[in-house]
């Protein structure tokens, strides 16, 4: 394992190594959610580079703006997007739709 980050909610951690993996895990929790103890985490997303993993960082989501100026936090698709840098120089954008997360998180 060369490190492990969470998504600034709290809810999404990953795990990325020398295997040239990037594991997402949905841990349950972040803000308000009442999480069972027992409850493991479950996987969501697997990629794997062509070169060890050495870094990753979840984006904040970006806000939206709507035509009477009220705003959003959920971002355009309401997901996560994950940025993985490789040692092959390669950089990769991971984007996790809402839809995947929701469903996988139960």
């Amino acid at each position: 394992i060369n490190g492990i980050a969470f998504a600034t909610a709290g809810d999404l951690l990953v795990v990325w190594g020398q295997d040239s993996c990037v594991s997402v895990w949905a841990v349950g929790g972040g803000p308000g959610a009442a999480t069972a103890l027992n409850q493991a985490p479950r996987q969501v997303a697997l990629f794997a580079a062509d070169a060890a993993i050495t870094c990753c960082a979840f984006l904040a989501p970006p806000t939206t703006s709507s035509a009477d100026g009220s705003s959003g936090d959920e971002g355009a698709g309401g997901g996560q997007m994950l940025v993985a840098g490789d040692a092959g120089g390669a950089v990769h954008f991971l984007d996790f739709p809402r839809k995947l997360l929701m469903g996988a998180a139960r």
